[in-house]
């Protein structure tokens, strides 16, 4: 009778270790009796950058119950995060001999493993551990039912400053509905959006690794510095600035820098403004009233010397409406190599000193072209060659003699910015 019973509480083993209860009537089985009690030295546990090598987590546990000594008991332990289910991945597991009946780990090696690629667990979220112990018996004439009792700590992990996104909205009571601020173009790690505010409050709250962070000023001040760069910090309770006036608002955010502006239409960051230029540099062929520069006309060899160049099809930032970024990806627009400059136009008109229209071609108009004095200069014409991708290179600008001057671009470019206000062009080969 007694291998039928201990034949039948195998198929229940499973439910009868997880629950540690033993219902005999709902079970129709005697119940087995156990000893075995598991214990955590704490159960709450702080990690802190200072005790992390001081401090450790230990789990013991009392002995299974007594067997004759046909029986050999052994114990298996398994230390895992909450959620986990002992996976083979993420469990450390361990075994133990009859008279062995501790476990212990330092707050280093579960911070490790927290922030590693055993666990991954997200920056600054709060965990649950579990530690498992299954005592088991091999040997003797009947199988014996495995004592399971399990103990959780809570974690409370390090304090990490976090300054990364994976998205970022404005938000707040100065604006009806949270929109996106873009991740801009020109630099992967920085924010920008440019709308309107109502008065009330702005919050901008940031998505990374499934936890919610905010945006906060360094100095905690909640008055708008408009046009002031502020540091910044990311924290999990919610910040509010005071918006105090309706606007148009621009915000930038550069996470690289921990860095935020806010910029009230008053004081907004403006585009390139040439100022009164000449038909190809001479007054008497005419003259161009002051002009806003939004996008860019390849000319010169990298167009096959097209006398209308090519379209750029240049995208303006968020972040400064005088940084234009070209994207192949998004475009579709080609750039050749060889000896090119950059012209605010296709084709225009100026005007004489007698009001009539002189018109002009791409080879007549102002243009954007390396700095003259790290070029080599060849005849009338200097050459910029030996670039590399992703280094910023010094530009000028003009309707004159700048019309000489020539980037000598390599082939395969499919990334360009032109910064209009610092006066540089990079680009990029991706």
């Amino acid at each position: 009778m007694k291998t039928s019973i201990k034949t039948l509480a195998l198929a229940v083993a499973v439910f009868a270790a997880a629950s540690c209860t033993w219902d005999p009537i709902k079970h129709d089985i005697l119940a087995v009796p156990e000893t075995m009690v598991v214990t955590a030295s704490a159960d709450e546990i702080v990690l802190l950058e200072d005790n992390l090598q001081t401090e450790k987590l230990v789990f013991s546990w009392t002995p299974a119950r007594e067997m004759s000594d046909e029986y050999y008991l052994t114990y298996q332990t398994k230390f895992d995060v909450v959620g986990n289910n002992f996976g083979s991945k993420t469990a450390i597991i361990q075994e133990f001999e009859a008279g062995e009946n501790e476990f212990e780990v330092t707050f280093e090696q579960i911070n490790n493993w927290a922030t590693g690629s055993r666990w991954a667990l997200p920056v600054n979220k709060e965990f649950d551990l579990e530690f498992r112990v299954i005592a088991s018996w091999t040997g003797g004439p009947t199988f014996e039912i495995p004592e399971v009792k399990t103990v959780t700590v809570h974690v409370t992990p390090i304090k990490v400053i976090v300054f990364d996104a994976d998205a970022m909205k404005v938000a707040g009571t100065a604006i009806a509905v949270p929109e996106n601020l873009e991740r801009t173009l020109e630099n992967e790690k920085q924010f920008a959006w440019r709308d309107q505010l109502s008065v009330g409050t702005l919050q901008i709250p940031v998505d990374l690794d499934g936890q919610t962070y905010y945006i906060a000023p360094k100095d905690g001040g909640t008055a708008i510095k408009d046009a002031v760069s502020s540091e910044i910090i990311m924290q999990e309770e919610p910040f509010s600035w005071t918006v105090a006036k309706a606007d148009t608002y621009r915000i930038v955010i550069d996470m690289a820098t921990a860095k935020i502006t806010i910029y009230s239409s008053e004081n907004d960051l403006q585009p390139y403004h040439t100022g009164l230029w000449y038909h190809s540099g001479k007054e008497p062929n005419g003259w161009v009233e002051d002009e806003i520069v939004e996008n860019l006309w390849l000319r010169g060899e990298s167009a096959g010397w097209s006398a209308s160049g090519r379209d750029l099809k240049l995208i303006q930032s968020l972040a400064d409406p005088q940084v234009l970024v070209y994207s192949k990806a998004i475009s579709g627009v080609s750039v050749g190599s060889g000896r090119t400059d950059f012209a605010i136009h296709s084709s225009f008109e100026s005007t004489k000193e007698d009001g009539t229209k002189n018109p002009g071609t791409i080879n007549n108009c102002y243009v954007f072209c390396p700095l003259k004095d790290i070029s080599e200069m060849s005849g009338s014409d200097w050459n910029l060659g030996g670039m590399q991708a992703k280094t910023p290179y010094p530009m000028q600008a003009g309707a004159g003699a700048e019309r000489g001057g020539y980037f000598r671009l390599p082939a395969g470019i499919t990334f360009m910015v032109f910064d209009l206000r610092n006066m540089t062009f990079m680009y990029d080969i991706q």
